[in-house]
């Protein structure tokens, strides 16, 4: 129902649907005996008395519109509900609150419609289908009925109801009433609907068990009705239920009708008729006249209003939100709701606030909803589905059936914009929907052109039904009644708000989301977020949206443990002095014992002393090998910082890297000893940093195209290794294998930390940790028991298993990418014996800043935990900590902030309330339900590939600089390379037989480390940008790849199954019609009922797997021949089989009614 101006309430399973600019009010038994002109009717009295003290400041409120004198739907319901009291005649809420009529119009209109006499005639028996009831028809054939969709509705009633009154009420409405009596019939693929003479139906009798709660007895039966489906050739097409408990004197009625002869508005007439004093015994026969100005309007849609649809839904994507699990092949439907309660003070509160400010309640709580779905999601806007009344006529309101339409909202958030403003941007967009309402939904969808979807409504990307003020009094004939909410309704929307009058005043704010995608919890997180806005906006009526969002809390921090590069080097030299003979590293060169080893660093430690000055960096050009270990516990005890550098890197990237960092001398470990050599010039000595001495320099990618280097310190380094082991559980007792390249920060863990516990490390060669197979053999061989790898990686190794699993490995962690549930589920199968982690960790900071360890309980991707050790994870809305839900840029509170030695400076921000300062990470991410952080993608264009973090811009901007090449954008192709799309700075290149042209690879990898130089360069003639004016992969890289081509087998078959399904669709579309193979079906003139019978037809000629819902999926002839063609021949027709040939969740494109 309608709070204020326009934006109310619609449909709900449990009660049907409400007018979203009216309600219960807009029932309306017209007093044919009124007299509007004179005093007979006392119409300025009832309207002075709704208006209350607003009249008094208006002295010529007869001409002026009911809103500007200050009214609201309460006081238009107000108005409707006294002039019925005292006259028998409601006006329509409708004529106040969205059309904001004067009292002289309300006259004038009462006096235009009144005198309408009832039909002569006898109505006709048959009668065409509504575009609303063909669309609800629809989704009944393609998911073979849909009880989830009926109105079912309850109330509990003080006192004995006579079963003979009741029946004789229920069979009275149903001949009043010639929806009651209606069934749904088919002839020749036409469906319509039968109106018969009569319809005998009785209430059904529960039988109470009383040794059981009576309440739980009533939500069962609640339950099984919201569950049972109705026989569409069968009427009546609904049931009452009976539920009586002698104990407390009370009896429990549950009504259920089939959302195609019923709506919200019908079963509010149909409980004041049952339960109250009947007014008279008069057929409602407009129901035939109300059908038929129903499809009259739709038909009269005018040109402006498909102009305006395509406009406002322009190919709506799905909404991104959080913490959902997989979507199962078939829906079951099931919600889960969450109520937060606003009370009647912030109700009232917020009216006052309203009024003050020039808005209505109901855009409010729309534009609450839309601003957290985006801090959810992330996205700038999100389509709501919001119903309206369909009953156009004051003839119409008193007739029971089905006439609600549903309009999608686009609704754009800007977190600057102030949430008023945005409601009244609501409200407008409503009024405008509205206007160019005539359109039908199905219309609505050919003009939007949405995207393909799984399982989603073709528009709706959310829901949105304020049924706060539909419910109107019941009457109280029989004793004191009260309604009973339906627990759990069915979700026919991924997420939906539904807004009741709350008991005892107030409201209650009721999310409900699909169970098969979401728990409890994230309900009752997004009811809880929507009434912190609400409630924010009280109290600050003209605060920014970011800011009358939830802000969460500061995870509590720990000091880090006092500790320092220095001490871990001498936890080593421990081991080395009272057990030299135990194994330290093993490898292809045999086995090396901690006292070897220890000797080895001693002896460098003492030549870097002795050449290299105090706290001055030493670049350390290294292979994964024991060499590399000694270097840094060799550099950690003099106070050398090692510049890591992988061997692999070019040598100009090399030493551009070591001039940068001020290194005067390199280490080279690729010989069998280590050759230090000074270097011709060093650039300055980096400053030391805030935490104490540099234990180390490590180089990563910079958006400028240069490396961005940074000075670890060695007291936060040591601290990370050692609060990580311990969080680990990982001893002197485990084996482990290095894998990880020896200039990235992941090789401390590996490689020294084990040395530092007493453990033993397994260094396999270049060639083997190339092979998966080899590196499996070699990691049963060592039996290694703890696994430390990119996610990149471990997908490898599970691919390459076999079947044959690594039962030594006790421990998996992976990190450098995202840990998706599927891959741990592998490697949880891979290393059945292992507890599966999941690290997140970034170059500035040292080792891992999230661990977790997966459990049951993680549903889809597996988070980074809270922090691992002192180092915190936080996610930031600017400075504010994201509360739940929300998307936010990850940042570690680091209590040992890094030193950026070259490259752009290092992004933080001081959190509200934080002592520290958070390094931001560039990645987006939320916290869950449950406080762990899940990781979300990237705020930038960075990307991974095997576990190297990938600087588009910077590699964008070398490319640039080439003299054979103009411009270029750098992106990963399906299969996982890094490809670039590049135009070419003369047109005689394009003939590919250039010398420029062909030697860009060999010049970028000049200045790139390997895993950043493009496997491929496509030309393209043209860069292709978004909106936002930044590069559009996706569309550059269609100009450069073409077609996939096909066997000549496959092209013929392909071409057989397309001829098929032209011509089955050039039996059906309009006259004239091409067939474009990659134009949408509705876009050629199909209709829904039309595609019934093409898919009856598909069914004849042999794909008889293919459901209707497929034909939705797949709405194009060369979409269509690609998903038949996974069957390569089709199959010869069958009777009596189902099964889907494409199984995905089904498709809603209606609104829960």
């Amino acid at each position: 129902m309608t709070d204020d101006r326009g934006v109310t309430s619609g449909p709900v399973p449990a009660s049907g649907d409400v007018s979203i600019v009216g309600g219960l009010p807009n029932v309306t038994a017209v007093g044919a005996a009124a007299e509007w002109d004179g005093a007979a009717v006392p119409i300025e009295q009832i309207w002075l008395a709704a208006l209350g003290d607003l009249a008094e400041s208006h002295p010529g409120l007869s001409g002026t519109g009911f809103l500007d004198l200050g009214g609201d739907s309460l006081r238009a319901a107000r108005f409707s509900a006294a002039l019925y009291r005292d006259t028998g005649t409601r006006v329509p809420v409708r004529w106040l609150v969205a059309d904001n009529a004067s009292l002289d119009e309300v006259r004038a209109r009462l006096r235009a419609e009144i005198p309408r006499a009832a039909p002569s005639t006898r109505p006709p028996d048959r009668l065409p289908l509504t575009p609303a009831q063909h669309r609800l028809l629809l989704l009944h054939r393609m998911h073979g009925g849909l009880p989830e969709y009926n109105v079912v509705s309850a109330v509990t009633v003080r006192g004995r109801v006579g079963p003979d009154r009741l029946e004789d009420a229920l069979s009275r409405a149903v001949r009043r009433h010639p929806a009651l009596r209606t069934r749904i019939r088919v002839d020749a693929d036409e469906p319509w609907q039968e109106v018969l003479a009569d319809a005998p139906v009785r209430p059904r009798v529960v039988a109470v068990d009383r040794h059981t709660s009576f309440d739980g007895q009533v939500r069962r039966e609640i339950s099984r009705l919201q569950r049972m489906p109705f026989d569409l050739d069968r009427a009546p097409l609904h049931t009452l239920s009976v539920l009586s408990d002698p104990a407390s004197d009370t009896t429990a009625l549950v009504f259920a009708a089939d959302h195609l002869i019923a709506d919200q508005h019908s079963v509010e007439l149909l409980w004041a008729e049952l339960l109250g004093r009947p007014r008279t015994d008069r057929p409602v026969d407009e129901y035939h006249a109300a059908v038929e100005r129903r499809i009259r309007a739709h038909v009269d849609a005018r040109p402006e209003d498909l102009a305006y649809w395509r406009g406002h839904v322009a190919s709506p994507q799905p909404l991104r939100l959080p913490f959902g699990g997989t979507p199962p092949r078939t829906p079951t439907f099931r919600g889960v709701t969450a109520v937060r309660h606003l009370d009647e003070a912030t109700w009232s509160a917020l009216a006052t606030v309203c009024r003050q400010h020039g808005l209505r309640r109901s855009p409010v709580l729309l534009a609450a909803l839309a601003a957290v779905l985006c801090s959810w999601s992330g996205d700038g806007s999100v389509v709501v589905g919001v119903p309206v009344d369909g009953r156009r006529s004051l003839a119409d309101t008193d007739v029971v059936g089905f006439f609600v339409d549903t309009l999608p909202l686009t609704v754009a958030v800007d977190g600057d914009r102030r949430l008023g403003d945005l409601a009244a941007g609501c409200h407008d967009a409503l009024v405008a929907a509205m206007r160019h309402g005539a359109v039908d939904f199905e219309t609505v969808v050919r003009q939007a052109g949405p995207a393909g979807r799984n399982g989603r409504n073709p528009v709706f990307q959310a829901w949105f039904n304020d049924l706060s003020g539909a419910e109107q009094p019941l009457p109280a004939e029989c004793g004191d009644v009260e309604r009973v909410r339906v627990p759990d309704p069915p979700a026919l929307f991924d997420v939906g708000l539904y807004v009741y009058a709350g008991r005892g005043g107030g409201i209650d704010l009721s999310t409900s989301c699909a169970a098969d995608l979401f728990g409890r919890d994230v309900a009752g997180h997004l009811a809880a977020a929507v009434a912190h806005v609400v409630a924010a906006f009280v109290g600050r009526p003209t605060a920014a949206i970011a800011d009358a969002l939830p802000t969460g809390r500061l995870p509590t921090l720990v000091a880090p443990r006092a500790v320092d590069v220095a001490d871990l080097v001498e936890r080593f030299l421990a081991v080395a002095r009272a057990e030299p003979e135990r194994p330290a590293l093993t490898g292809a060169g045999g086995v090396t014992t901690y006292g070897e080893l220890s000797r080895r660093v001693t002896a460098l430690a003492d030549r870097l002393r002795a050449s290299v000055d105090a706290g001055r960096p030493v670049g350390t050009v290294a292979r994964r090998a024991p060499a590399l270990a000694v270097a840094i516990l060799a550099g950690w005890s003099v106070g050398r910082p090692p510049v890591l550098l992988d061997a692999r890197l070019p040598g100009g990237l090399r030493s551009a890297v070591l001039r940068a960092v001020g290194a005067d001398h390199e280490l080279d470990l690729r010989a069998p000893e280590p050759v230090l050599s000074r270097l011709a010039a060093a650039g300055p000595r980096p400053d030391p940093a805030p935490a104490g001495p540099i234990a180390h320099v490590l180089t990563t990618s910079g958006t400028t195209g240069e490396p961005r280097s940074v000075a670890v310190p060695g007291r936060s380094v040591a601290a990370a290794l050692v609060e990580q082991a311990e969080h680990l559980g990982v001893g002197r007792d485990d084996r482990f294998v290095a894998l990880a390249g020896p200039g990235h920060d992941p090789i401390l863990r590996e490689l020294v930390m084990p040395l530092v516990l007493g453990a033993t490390v397994a260094v396999p060669d270049d060639a083997t940790v190339a092979d998966p197979r080899r590196l499996l053999a070699f990691i049963r061989e060592r039996r290694v028991t703890v696994l430390q790898l990119t996610p990149a990686r471990a997908a490898l190794l599970t691919a390459a298993a076999d079947g044959q699993g690594l039962p030594h490995v006790r421990l998996v962690v992976t990190a450098g990418g995202e840990l998706t549930g599927d891959l741990a589920a592998r490697l949880g199968t891979l290393c059945p014996n292992a507890r599966i982690g999941n690290g997140y960790g970034l170059t500035e900071v040292p080792q891992l800043s999230g661990l977790h360890l997966r459990s049951p309980a993680d549903r889809g991707g597996v988070p980074v935990g809270t922090g691992c050790g002192a180092r915190r994870l936080v996610v930031l809305r600017g400075s504010r900590p994201a509360a739940v839900g929300q998307l936010g840029e990850i940042g570690v509170l680091e209590p040992y902030p890094p030193v950026l030695v070259t490259g752009e400076r290092l992004r933080s921000v001081t959190p509200d309330g934080s002592p520290v300062p958070a390094v931001l990470t560039g990645d987006l991410g939320r916290l869950r339900p449950d406080g762990l952080v899940e990781w979300a993608g990237r705020a930038d264009r960075q990307f991974d590939i095997d576990s190297h973090r990938i600087e588009p811009a910077a590699v964008e901007r070398l490319l640039a600089d080439d003299p054979a090449i103009s411009a270029a954008v750098v992106g990963r192709s399906p299969a996982g390379a890094l490809v670039a799309y590049v135009t070419v700075a003369d047109d005689a290149l394009r003939d590919g037989d250039a010398e420029r042209y062909r030697a860009v690879p060999a010049r970028l990898a000049d200045r790139l480390p390997a895993w950043s130089v493009p496997e491929t360069l496509h030309v393209v003639p043209h860069l292709v940008l978004d909106h936002n004016g930044k590069p559009d992969v996706a569309a550059t890289a269609a100009l450069a790849e073409p077609a996939p081509t096909t066997g000549a087998a496959a092209g013929a078959i392909e071409r057989t199954i397309e001829r098929t399904i032209e011509d089955i669709l050039a039996r059906h579309l309009p006259t004239g019609a091409a067939l474009p193979h990659d134009v949408n079906f509705f876009e050629l003139g199909l209709d829904s009922a039309a595609m019934i019978r093409v898919h009856r037809e598909l069914h004849r000629v042999g794909f008889p797997e293919l459901e209707l819902v497929e034909l939705f999926w797949a709405p194009t002839v060369a979409d269509l021949a690609g998903r038949l063609r996974a069957g390569a021949q089709p199959a010869a027709p069958t009777r009596g089989r189902r099964g889907p040939a494409i199984r995905r969740r089904a498709e809603t494109e209606e609104g829960r009614r």
